[in-house]
C-alpha cells in the first residue's frame, strides 16, 4: 500500500507542475492607425501621388505587418500569444473584444517604429510606450502581455 501512495503522491506533484497560466490577452495590432500614419507621413512635403513614398501607403503598412508578424512568430517568450490586425469598420467584433490594443508608428524608410499597447476594448489612457525593431517590438510586448514584468498601474 505504500508504494501506492509514492506513486499517487508522484503523480500528483507532477500534475501540479502542469497548470497552464491563463492565455494572454490578444494582441490587436491596429492597421488602421499605421495607415493614417503612413498617410499623413507620405504627403508631407509633396502632392504628388503618394509624395515622399515610393509605395502606396498600403504596400507600406503590409510590408512592415510582415516583418512585425515574422518578428512575433520567432520570438520565444510570444508563445502562446494571439496576434491579430484590425482593419475596421468600428462595428467589427474585433473592436470590441477585451484585448490589448497596438498602435505602430513608422515611415518607409524606416527599420524601427514607435509603439504604444494598451488594454481595452477601445484605445484608453493606460498606455505603454517604446520603440525599436520589429525583433524588440516583439519581444517587448510579448514580455507585457504574458507579464513577464511588473504590473504598472
Amino acid at each position: 500500500m505504500g508504494k501506492h501512495v509514492c506513486v499517487a503522491l508522484l503523480v500528483a506533484w507532477l500534475l501540479a507542475g502542469c497548470k497552464s497560466k491563463k492565455d494572454a490577452l490578444p494582441v490587436v495590432i491596429d492597421d488602421i492607425w499605421s495607415l493614417d500614419a503612413v498617410r499623413h507621413s507620405c504627403r508631407s512635403g509633396s502632392t504628388l501621388n503618394y509624395g515622399l513614398c515610393t509605395k502606396t501607403p498600403e504596400q507600406i503598412v503590409d510590408n512592415f505587418d510582415n516583418q512585425v508578424n515574422l518578428a512575433f512568430a520567432t520570438e520565444p517568450s510570444c508563445r502562446g500569444v494571439v496576434i491579430r490586425h484590425f482593419y475596421g469598420p468600428w462595428t467589427d467584433p474585433l473592436a470590441k473584444m477585451p484585448s490589448w490594443w497596438l498602435m505602430l508608428n513608422f515611415n518607409e524608410d524606416e527599420r524601427e517604429a514607435s509603439w504604444m499597447i494598451g488594454t481595452g476594448s477601445s484605445h484608453d489612457h493606460n498606455t505603454l510606450s517604446g520603440e525599436g525593431s520589429p525583433k524588440q517590438l516583439a519581444k517587448e510586448v510579448c514580455d507585457i502581455v504574458r507579464a513577464a514584468g511588473a504590473a504598472v498601474h
